[in-house]
């Protein structure tokens, strides 16, 4: 289980390190209109490298002999998984079989404007 904590909070970090570099790009500062386009995401990326310092440092003092894993719990895990993996595999490959409203509206953006303004119902 430290092995896996300490990953993750490694990945996080860096993933937190490229969010607080494109904050700076962007300004953290204060304009005349308000808080600049990176204020936000700078104080998430600090919070969130804080966190995972946090987490490496429990991890490093935590004993390492406990699996992350065993046997028995990874079973109804992929009971769950890899349905669930072969479900979103299916949606992602196959195409849209109609063109109904509900379709229309779940497709989102500018593609769902552009579904619902063919129907007949929608003129445009």
């Amino acid at each position: 289980m430290r092995a896996a904590d300490l990953t993750t909070a490694v990945v996080l970090f860096l993933l937190g390190g490229i969010v607080l570099a494109d904050a700076i790009r962007l300004g953290i500062g204060w304009g005349t209109d308000g808080p600049k386009s990176g204020f936000f995401p700078f104080w998430l990326a600090v919070v969130m490298m804080t966190t995972c310092v946090a987490i490496a440092a429990q991890a490093a003092w935590r004993r390492a002999d406990t699996p992350f894993v065993t046997r028995e719990q990874l079973g109804p895990v992929l009971k769950v998984l890899w349905p669930a993996t072969a479900m979103v595999a299916a949606a992602c490959t196959s195409p849209p079989r109609s063109t109904s409203a509900s379709t229309c509206a779940g497709s989102g953006g500018t593609a769902g404007l552009r579904c619902l303004r063919s129907r007949s119902a929608f003129p445009s």
